[in-house]
């Protein structure tokens, strides 16, 4: 964006220092910012040439030369963008929000961004510095990114699509529309109006129209204007300018008609986090699908009784007996299991859900239950039982998650670097709201001591690497005339009951189960009777 030079400025005294006294060419200096200031923030964090050529008309070139150097140090705007990721992050935690849309991120794809708990989806600008949008969702959400580049070719803009209560698909979009592109980009607009019915839009599009409280018009609201109007669209802000400097309202949110009946309110918060102040957009009854988990559930008491059912009577009196036995065992526990198993399903929030000990979940479950008494009966004795549970359950809460913190570092004793899962213990240790979801990008270093990050040369240096360790080599065989010697023979003592139940015993039922996916803890739930029929294969 290019900021106009004031009248009184002549074309070949915008590269030499005004002839006027310093305090006046100061004045004169802020004058010039005033009448631009709506797109002055523009002019310093993406194209400065506007401002650069003001500061050369009133202080010179030297002066000039210096600010501009400064707004060009890429540390202004990361150390900019830490503050603001810590402010980012309180606000998400005190407000409980689900879903952050962020507009002129000036990222780039070779700097990363992460948020606790969240999920990023970005379109960065590539073409200049500046702009850049992102949504983050909550990594415990089902979500999948829109990609919207093919489309959004004068504005940064990304979208993410989740399924809510009653099976609704709803799509969410982040847009951020320069002001120097004085236009809104109306083929983005149609373009997810005609393909999501029911959408949430978001951002800073720069476009000012009366009808949401701005003192002044623009282009950009027109189309804006129109659009809502012929799509049926609603614009949801309230009457509180986003923009103080300007007083105007220009970070938009509009949904479709179908979503209107979930919105609650909208408010503008009261945080500098940016020189817009944040805004938040509230919807109720419109839950996302979590996340749901199956898994089997046995009831071991069933599996005892039906494994020991129709136990055969054999005969062990070669190996094909024996390979015989073996495979009806294996069967008959997989039918067993199969028969006693129950499929159950449930949603969480948690990412990866773990089980809570049974006095737990029957105590949190008391509270509750005391809770809703005490809504219809309030009394002192209600009340002191009522928090009394609350101290108790937030003191067992404490106990399990320290005792399976001290599980966790008890597996690193017996720490093996060969294996991944010690590893991924030791990154969830260092980071715990590191999301498994997470792409990782690999950096490799080759032989000239650079480092490179492209996936097809890392993998012909991957390729390149196995071919010479596994290379042929020529070796020189010495053979021997006489190698007719005779083969040991051993007479191994008989293995007792006493050390197959032992054995047994040592069993690690948290161990994987085999190819056959009959665990350790299935052996350990065997009756005895069943027990001496796999003790016989010995």
């Amino acid at each position: 964006m290019s900021v106009p030079i004031p009248p009184q400025a002549t074309p070949t005294e915008s590269f030499q220092p005004n002839s006027h006294t310093p305090a006046l060419n100061i004045i004169l200096f802020v004058i010039a910012i005033i009448k631009n200031l709506d797109n002055i923030h523009e002019s310093i964090y993406e194209n400065n040439s506007g401002i650069i050529k003001i500061v050369n008309q009133y202080f010179g070139p030297v002066f000039g030369n210096y600010i501009k150097s400064y707004l060009n140090h890429s540390t202004l705007i990361e150390a900019n963008q830490n503050v603001m990721d810590v402010k980012l992050t309180r606000i998400a935690k005190i407000n409980k929000i689900d879903i952050i849309s962020l507009n002129e991120t000036y990222l780039k794809p070779d700097k990363t961004f992460e948020l606790p708990g969240f999920k990023i989806f970005r379109a960065d600008r590539l073409d200049r510095r500046g702009g850049g949008a992102a949504i983050c969702i909550k990594d415990n959400l089902i979500s999948s990114q829109i990609l919207l580049a093919h489309i959004s070719n004068l504005d940064n803009a990304t979208g993410c699509e989740l399924t809510i209560d009653h099976n609704y698909k709803l799509a969410i979009f982040s847009i951020y529309s320069s002001p120097s592109n004085k236009i809104i980009n109306e083929n983005l607009l149609y373009y997810i109006t005609e393909n999501y019915n029911n959408f949430i839009i978001t951002g800073d599009l720069n476009a000012k129209n009366k009808i949401w409280h701005c003192y002044k018009e623009n282009q950009g609201g027109n189309l804006v204007e129109e659009f809502v109007n012929k799509k049926n669209c609603h614009i949801l802000n309230c009457n509180k300018p986003i923009y103080p400097s300007s007083k105007n309202i220009l970070d938009l949110s509009i949904c479709s008609n179908s979503i209107l009946k979930f919105f609650k309110s909208h408010r503008v918060l009261n945080c500098s986090i940016s020189d817009h102040q944040p805004t938040i957009t509230e919807f109720v009854d419109m839950s996302p699908k979590l996340r749901t988990f199956s898994y089997n559930k046995i009831n071991w008491n069933k599996f005892k009784a039906n494994i020991v059912e129709n136990l055969p009577e054999v005969d062990l009196n070669s190996i094909e007996d024996i390979e015989t036995e073996t495979s009806k065992i294996i069967d008959d526990i997989v039918d067993s299991i199969k028969n006693a198993s129950t499929r159950i399903t449930f949603g969480c929030k948690a990412i990866t859900p773990i089980v809570i000990p049974k006095h737990l979940v029957e105590l949190i479950r008391l509270k509750r239950i005391i809770n809703r008494k005490l809504k219809k009966i309030k009394n002192d004795f209600t009340t002191r039982i009522y928090n009394m549970l609350c101290y108790k359950v937030k003191k067992e809460v404490r106990a399990f998650k320290s005792n399976k913190l001290k599980e966790e570092f008890l597996e690193l004793e017996n720490f093996n670097q060969s294996e991944s899962k010690c590893w991924k213990l030791l990154n969830k240790l260092e980071n715990p709201n590191m999301s498994n979801e997470k792409n990782q990008t690999i950096e490799l270093k080759k032989s000239d001591n650079s480092t490179t990050r492209d996936e097809d040369e890392i993998a012909n240096m991957f390729s390149n690497n196995l071919a010479e360790i596994f290379k042929p080599e020529t070796h020189t065989f010495v053979y021997e005339d006489n190698l007719e010697l005779p083969l040991p023979t051993t007479n191994p003592d008989p293995i007792s009951t006493d050390e197959f139940l032992s054995s047994l015993k040592t069993l690690n039922t948290k161990a994987a189960p085999g190819i056959d996916q009959i665990s350790n803890k299935v052996f350990k739930n065997c009756p005895d009777t069943f027990l001496a029929r796999i003790f016989n294969l010995f």
